[in-house]
């Protein structure tokens, strides 16, 4: 969770699951807090408490008595994993109020802070409401029917919860029940804008629209609540992990899946034009900069390499100034606040390991090339080692470009030394190798097109180990946008790694460069147990189909009369063909004369 001035994460200790806190912007690692009673902790949320009124503070200084004493706040509510809430000091970390929320038994999946309430949502689909007022008391538990309601806010006398599809509950303010008692509510209107759980549910200030975003898709809507249509749609370029807005509402972001942030201006008008001033579909408008960051080492020759994003905000009264937070070598938390120019269609980052921002522009030579961008899905391995790789430099090479090739066959060129020119019958050893050391990723594209075996197995074979690596890279970020490939990828990864096996196992820093294809591989390995018992159920089932059909055939043969056996013996002396005739005609007058 990102705050102006605080990044609390929940990671995994040795005594089990804690809080780690860190300080902005320096991303000084402050405090490490661990639950009461070894609960879990699986949701965070930063709150403002305030002093209840006189009269109420003399009304209930007895009857509430037992839930601690009034005080006021910011303070940090934690989720747990049993469904209560756990409410600690911001500054002291100190244990201030236990929330016990009536019928909540599983885990508190989501905590937000709108209208001055804290609202909770739980595992089972019941959604607690508790004024920001000290002490801090349940108000109302409201049931759902969807039981996947993943996010909710408040917007003007409305209670909007989502799960696939945004539902719009009227909520009366008066008569509401008691703490212990559960209201089951039933939307007044219902619209599915997803297809996919919800990540991002955003209430802008006019009350009237909603930000939405899901998992696994690249499209950010803003839905009008009166008529339940999307009045804008925001295109990114990648799946959309959590969208945000500054406070002026003049800007949205975007934490895309390979760790980029994307900024749309005005996310709540539509626009009427596109970036080339021709007129774009209906509230459809795609982002006016992408923000990279990359990390640059500073020892050794490697080149600056992208950083993933794991989440991102606006810094409050400052409308144009993204704060982000990337981990680096797989345990350390950065920090890094960029002035965004939405004159620049990129915006490229670039740190290094003990700096801060060195250079920011469109583009930075020397630093960053878009050859070095990798898309990962999953767990993110590339940080398991930061050591250069110096084993894969690529050597400058006399190999002949397509534009060198088609002179030689229109006769305008002589052909260069065949040592020099590794073209091999049957392979795209050259496009192959061009396409990788140019970054032509349309030109990558030919050639993985290809499904003939003994076409990859030769350009395997030819190609350089280095242009090896590069094509293990590159397989790996395809599949990591487009996993359905990974059947007629296959074969390429096969045969790479079978030719160019040995020469792999050499590089102390293997781990590194190909982390990404093993968090790929590893995604689609998790679903082989369930194929494979699969095919088992089908293979016994093919079986058993085929035993019934056997079995049927030899009843049906047993019911057909054989004929009568023949037997035939063999006297000690073969008899002659003339003897044989003459026995035939012995018999045939015997017959005559009867």
């Amino acid at each position: 969770m990102l705050t102006d001035s605080q990044f609390y994460v929940i990671q995994d200790s040795i005594n089990g699951p804690v809080i780690r806190s860190y300080s902005l912007p320096d991303g000084a690692f402050t405090d490490e807090i661990a639950l009461k009673d070894k609960l879990t902790p699986s949701s965070l949320c930063m709150i403002s408490v305030g002093q209840p009124s006189k009269k109420k503070r003399r009304r209930s200084s007895a009857s509430n008595s037992h839930k601690g004493p009034v005080w006021s706040g910011s303070a940090l509510a934690v989720g747990t994993t049993t469904g209560s809430i756990s409410i600690l000091s911001s500054g002291s970390n100190e244990l201030m109020q236990e929330i016990l929320v009536p019928s909540f038994n599983t885990p508190v999946r989501f905590l937000s802070v709108n209208n001055g309430t804290l609202w909770a949502s739980s595992s089972n689909g019941k959604v607690a409401e508790i004024p920001l007022v000290s002490p801090l008391e349940v108000k109302t538990v409201y049931e759902f029917k969807d039981r996947q309601i993943s996010r909710v806010c408040y917007m003007d006398g409305r209670l909007l919860a989502t799960s696939h599809t945004v539902h719009v509950f009227p909520l009366d303010t008066e008569g509401r029940p008691g703490t212990k008692s559960v209201l089951q509510i039933e939307p007044s209107s219902s619209y599915p804008i997803h297809t996919t759980p919800v990540n991002t549910l955003v209430a802008s200030k006019q009350n009237r629209y909603v930000l939405s975003a899901a998992d696994n898709d690249r499209f950010i809507n803003a839905v009008d609540i009166e008529t339940g249509k999307s009045a804008v749609i925001m295109v990114a370029q990648a799946d959309v992990k959590m969208a945000f807005c500054n406070e002026s509402e003049s800007l949205a972001g975007a934490v895309t899946v390979p760790g980029f942030v994307e900024i749309f201006e005005k996310p709540f008008v539509a626009s009427s034009t596109s970036k080339s001033g021709r007129k774009s579909s209906s509230g459809t408008k795609s982002s006016s900069t992408i923000v990279k960051v990359v990390h640059r080492f500073e020892s050794g020759d490697a080149p600056a390499k992208p950083v993933s994003v794991l989440e991102a905000s606006f810094i409050s009264g400052d409308s144009d100034i993204l704060q982000v937070v990337w981990l680096q070598g797989g345990s350390q938390y950065r920090f890094e606040r960029i002035p965004v120019d939405l004159s620049k269609p990129e915006l490229i980052v670039v740190v290094s390991e003990n700096q801060s921002v060195t250079k920011i522009g469109n583009g930075v030579n020397g630093l960053y090339s878009e050859s070095n961008a990798v898309i990962t899905s999953g767990n993110n391995h590339r940080d398991l080692e930061d050591q250069p790789m110096k084993d894969l430099t690529v050597q400058s090479t006399d190999e002949p470009t397509l534009a060198e090739q088609l002179e030689v066959v229109e006769g305008r060129g002589a052909p260069k030394k065949s040592q020099d020119l590794q073209v091999v019958a049957g392979s795209l050893v050259s496009v192959l190798t061009q396409a990788l050391r140019s970054n032509d990723k349309a030109l990558l594209e030919t050639c993985l097109s290809t499904d003939d075996e003994s076409v990859i197995r030769t350009s395997a074979q030819g190609l350089e180990p280095v242009d090896a690596i590069k094509l293990l890279e590159s397989i790996a970020d395809i599949l990591a946008v487009v996993p359905n490939r990974a059947g007629e990828l296959t074969s390429w990864i096969q045969w790479t790694i079978v030719v160019h096996g040995g020469y792999l196992s050499s590089i102390s820093s293997l781990s590194s460069s190909l982390a990404s294809l093993y968090s790929v591989l590893t995604a689609h390995a998790a679903k082989l147990q369930s194929l494979l018992a699969l095919q088992g159920r089908l293979t016994m089932l093919r079986a058993q189909i085929e035993l019934r059909r056997e079995v049927g055939k030899l009843n049906i043969s047993d019911k057909v009369d054989e004929p009568a056996a023949v037997t035939y013996v063999e006297s000690d002396e073969d008899i002659s063909e003339d003897e044989m005739e003459e026995d035939y005609d012995i018999e045939e007058g015997e017959d005559d004369s009867e």
